[in-house]
């Protein structure tokens, strides 16, 4: 039986629009990939390694995390250039992760706590997911604050050892889902 992707519908919010990426913007989202710091997309997307076709990225995520949703992040009122990157990729059976990374030059304007607050509403609608974890380097202090302001807490930390041999501490960040979302409950 094949293996059917989730059809993901654009996720709007007030200033932003997360969406599916059309099969036209693979150089914009190499640009974007580009423009972010290599520390910035392992913080976010961990699976992504540095490639040069956009089709080889998403197969590299598709690879190591088959359950995924990969969105590239606009403003409404100027959709171009894209902004970002949001990821949504299963872990467990009721765990996901996100990821998010911003081009440097949009951060620092609300947009990273918007779109964080987008994609965890889509994880607890979804209805498959009943933790959802964020991870980022101990470093990076501007997503520590981020995901502590969304509502995570620091569960834990991992010393790593990158391929060039470097040490990385990871700080993960949790969230649990404490009743189920109710259709009444909704809001758009």
């Amino acid at each position: 039986m094949p293996r059917t992707r989730p059809v993901v519908e654009a996720i709007s919010t007030e200033r932003l629009v997360l969406r599916p990426p059309h099969a036209t913007e693979g150089s914009a989202v190499l640009r974007l990939l580009s423009s972010l710091p290599s520390a910035a997309i392992e913080d976010a997307m961990p699976s992504i390694a540095p490639h040069r076709h956009w089709a080889l990225v998403v197969r590299a995520l598709r690879k190591t995390t088959p359950k995924i949703v990969l969105l590239v992040i606009v403003r409404k009122r100027y959709p171009s250039p894209l902004i970002g990157l949001a990821m949504l990729a299963a872990v467990h059976e009721c765990q996901a992760k996100l990821g998010l990374a911003l081009a440097p030059r949009f951060q620092g304007r609300g947009y990273g706590q918007e779109a964080l607050q987008a994609l965890v509403h889509y994880g607890w609608k979804s209805g498959e997911y009943t933790t959802l974890i964020g991870e980022c380097t101990v470093s990076n202090r501007p997503a520590q604050a981020l995901m502590r302001r969304a509502g995570m807490t620091l569960r834990y930390r991992l010393k790593m050892e990158m391929p060039d041999g470097s040490p990385r501490v990871i700080l993960g960040f949790v969230m649990e889902r404490q009743s189920p979302i109710h259709p009444s409950q909704e809001t758009s």
